[in-house]
């Protein structure tokens, strides 16, 4: 069984062994992969037809600075891959805590979600996605300076709406608990 979570907008999260699978990457229309894993491998062959970046993080706690400091990195790839209808598929080796930590990051800093409502977004999907505490910690860091800076990439957007496009079936708005 193939584990695969479309989050919406061009970004989709999973494990390795959907990566490993070139002819349902190519039906499921992957444009770029984004690699989260610690390993000394090499490119594997079947993703040369794909833009592909590989952070070098493995899944224990004490890699979460580093995986913090990847976020630009990452945010500009998945960026560049949605741009034009493309399709990136984010991947570690289970998909439970280093590419949700990724995706959610993304959700919070380009769609101006908190990380409840990110969370809540990506569980519809993804009902296992658990990032270890370190990651965890990451997310609330850049939760807070988000919210420091006031950034806000979509005036009047709202998750439910965004959601509504996305996921099958009626949804309602999440609010967020301090508004």
């Amino acid at each position: 069984m193939h584990d695969f979570a479309d989050l919406g907008g061009g970004l989709c999260l999973g494990g390795y062994e959907t990566a490993a699978c070139p002819y349902l990457m190519q039906e499921l229309g992957i444009t770029h992969i984004l690699r989260i894993m610690k390993s000394t491998r090499t490119r594997p062959t079947h993703f040369k037809s794909y833009s592909y970046m590989s952070l070098d993080i493995g899944d224990e706690e004490k890699e979460s600075e580093k995986l913090g400091a990847a976020f630009g990195k990452a945010f500009a790839f998945i960026s560049q891959g949605v741009a034009g209808n493309g399709k990136v598929y984010v991947h570690c080796a289970a998909g439970i805590s280093r590419s949700p930590c990724v995706c959610l990051a993304y959700l919070m800093k380009e769609r101006g979600l908190s990380l409840e409502e990110a969370r809540t977004l990506v569980k519809q999907v993804r009902p296992q996605v658990c990032p270890n505490a370190g990651f965890e910690e990451q997310l609330r860091k850049l939760e807070t300076e988000l919210r420091a800076s006031s950034q806000s990439p979509q005036s009047g957007w709202t998750l439910g709406g965004w959601l509504s496009g996305w996921l099958p079936g009626p949804r309602k708005a999440v609010q967020p608990k301090n508004a």
